[in-house]
């Protein structure tokens, strides 16, 4: 080895290696080097020894210029060393790789210009994708086609996930690029991660994209409103990146072109290159159907349908059914189309014997549950009583949950009986149980069900408690027990302490709503003495054959007497809550005062009118602004929001 001297002031003269200089030398001129290409320098010089030098993450200089899509520079490292085309970094990616994914255009055609071409082009990286998946990855459309066209087996190559590239520009959303691929001859790949196939994906992904053409009976739906400010949202975003991103090639911020298909159109052209990707289950036992099903996408439904009718009674690794699975998301349109071509899927059970009904009652989506009734009355009752392996039926599990609109919706359906769960609950004991609700809250549920013959437990009417299975978990020892008790207790504590605060909350609304009728009834009084237009010599109003005059007392005195009432409510509560079934008249008085109010803004807007000329346009514009925001302002606060119901998901008449 080499030695030479050399002097530090401070050290003095000591021996350096000449190897050790020849790598601090090389390390500079890499340094200086890669600098150049980051920063597009065509006027650099290279030198052999540093020509292959790589990076912390083996990128080559070539790797550099790839990611700066400068095909000059890269041009001129491949004229000095072409070797460096097929050399990958620490992630296995080729220059093509890096230039592909990033949508360097004119980058990836100079690349494809090479020697060795089909060498280059089959070359895959630590996930097994050549540079075709990273194209179809991020959706570079003009880069996809020219790879494709150099080599259509491309399409065919599947991932380290299983991933074939059609199953990769579905599952981005890349319907373009999809479309461009099924019509390649070669392609015979179109299944991805986790045993999903291309319908899969499209099942999931096709309601969200903008690139297909609407059906003419679409033009005046919501999905054409959606599908517009989507546009506008996707437009913005492009906007907002010419200004902030202006290094960005142009080719990457275009809008992708629209498709001259609809999204039918598609999956029509998806199932007739691979049929049997219709029937396919993935890794969770779920078929393209059950995905349409979740998402409610009623056409896919009916195409689904029409190819294949037994793919309803397919279930999946939970045992659910497609109308299972449309019961529990609330999908109407799709439950009754299920229910109607294939009824017998109501009668399907889970893995844990629930129909699609309990789920029904599980989500609370009353509207779907109308579905089953509407025109099979008779031939579902059955499932009413059907009862899962718990020993629930759907009246339980509504009330379980706390969907009590449901549960009074059940109960017209059918009387509910005594039935009890394996705990020996009943429906009313489930009620009862309810820590969240306040005992006027409990007794209007129970008045209603209670007139539909809905029974207590055989154990609750001769005051024992309810019969509870334990479970496994509540076995253990002293220590453990106590633990349990004491979390019981202080839950209770909890919605002890979160009742009283509630009934604080509607002891202040009921004061608040007092002082609010009585401030009403006391304007309105006045107002009936003190009339516009004055009163003549002999008592009589001066406007009294004036019709806007004559409408003023009506809407005056409706509001006087609406106020009263609400006046009369709040003060005869107590006697109304325990001589009469009107369990909650704070309620009432609301609803009473709501009215008064309204006639209160009518009354002012007819009084302004009567003392104004007939071309005076103030009143109008009175109507116009004050009556809107008095209905659908005050009544939903002051009904729905403020008294808390909505919460509890009550039917509006209780």
């Amino acid at each position: 080895m080499g030695k030479t001297c050399s002097m530090d002031p401070e050290k003095g003269f000591h021996e350096v290696h000449i190897e050790d200089n020849i790598e601090v030398i090389l390390c500079k001129r890499k340094i200086e080097l890669y600098n150049a290409v980051v920063e597009e320098r065509e006027d650099f010089t290279v030198e052999a020894e540093v020509l292959r030098e790589v990076t912390s993450t083996k990128n080559t200089i070539l790797h550099v210029a790839a990611k700066s899509g400068n095909k000059e520079i890269a041009k001129k490292i491949i004229d000095l060393d072409p070797s460096l085309l097929h050399e990958r970094n620490s992630k296995g990616n080729t220059p093509l790789h890096i230039a592909a994914s990033l949508g360097h255009q004119d980058m990836t055609n100079f690349l494809l210009s090479q020697r060795q071409l089909t060498t280059l082009l089959m070359i895959t990286n630590e996930r097994n994708e050549t540079a075709l998946h990273g194209a179809v990855r991020n959706g570079h459309n003009k880069i996809v086609k020219k790879l494709i066209e150099k080599c259509p087996s491309l399409t065919s190559l599947r991932n380290k996930d299983g991933q074939s590239p059609l199953f990769i520009a579905v599952d981005r959303g890349f319907f373009d690029i999809a479309t461009h691929i099924l019509d390649i001859e070669e392609c015979c790949e179109y299944k991805g991660s986790k045993g999903m196939n291309i319908l899969h994906a499209a099942a999931i992904r096709i309601d969200k994209s903008n690139l297909f053409k609407l059906r003419t009976e679409e033009y005046f739906t919501w999905k054409a409103v959606g599908s517009f400010l989507r546009e506008v949202r996707y437009n913005l975003y492009a906007i907002r990146d010419s200004f902030y991103q202006t290094k960005i090639p142009k080719e990457i911020l275009d809008k992708r072109s629209k498709l001259d298909i609809t999204k039918i159109d598609f999956m029509e052209k998806v199932i007739y290159k691979f049929p049997k990707a219709i029937t396919e289950e993935d890794d969770f036992g779920w078929t393209p159907l059950h995905y349409a099903a979740h998402f409610g996408e009623e056409e896919l439904v009916k195409l689904f349908l029409d190819r294949d009718t037994s793919l309803a009674y397919k279930q999946n690794n939970e045992g659910m059914c497609a109308l299972h699975i449309s019961a529990k998301k609330g999908h109407v349109n799709v439950m009754g189309m299920f229910i109607e071509r294939c009824p017998y899927t109501c009668q399907l059970l889970d893995k844990r014997h629930r129909t699609a009904l309990h789920l029904v009652a599980e989500s609370g989506h009353t509207k779907a549950l109308e579905v089953f009734f509407q025109n099979r009355k008779f031939a579902f009752r059955d499932l009413m009583n059907e009862q899962d392996d718990e020993g629930n039926t759907p009246f339980h599990i509504a009330a379980a949950n706390r969907h009590y609109a449901l549960l009074m919706s059940l109960a017209d359906v059918r009387r509910m009986g005594g039935a009890v769960n394996n705990k020996g609950e009943s429906i009313l004991d489930i009620i009862q149980a309810d820590s969240e609700l306040m005992e006027d809250e409990k007794r209007i549920i129970m008045s209603h069900l209670e007139r539909h013959n809905v029974l207590w437990s055989l154990d609750t009417m001769v005051g024992r408690q309810t019969t509870k299975v334990k479970s496994s978990k509540a076995e253990g020892t002293g220590a453990a027990n106590s633990s349990e008790e004491n979390d019981k207790k202080d839950k209770e504590d909890e919605n002890k302490k979160a009742k009283e605060e509630k009934k604080d909350d509607i002891k202040d609304l009921a004061n608040f709503n007092l002082v609010v009728a009585t401030i009403i009834a006391t304007v309105t009084f006045a107002a009936a003495f003190q009339v516009p237009g004055g009163t003549g010599d002999d008592g009589l109003a001066n406007l009294g054959e004036k019709g806007s005059f004559v409408k003023f007392l009506i809407y005056d005195s409706l509001a006087f007497g609406f106020s009263a009432v609400s006046i009369f409510a709040n003060f005869a509560y107590p006697f109304l809550a325990k001589a009469t079934r009107i369990t909650y008249p704070i309620m009432f008085s609301l609803v009473l005062t709501e009215f008064s109010l309204i006639c209160l803004v009518l009354a002012f807007i007819e009084g302004t009118r009567s003392v104004l000329t007939e071309n005076s346009w103030l009143p109008e514009v009175v109507y116009a602004s004050l009556f809107p925001i008095s209905y659908f302002l005050v009544r939903p606060i002051i009904v729905r929001k403020t008294f808390l119901f909505s919460s509890r998901k009550l039917p509006w008449y209780l």
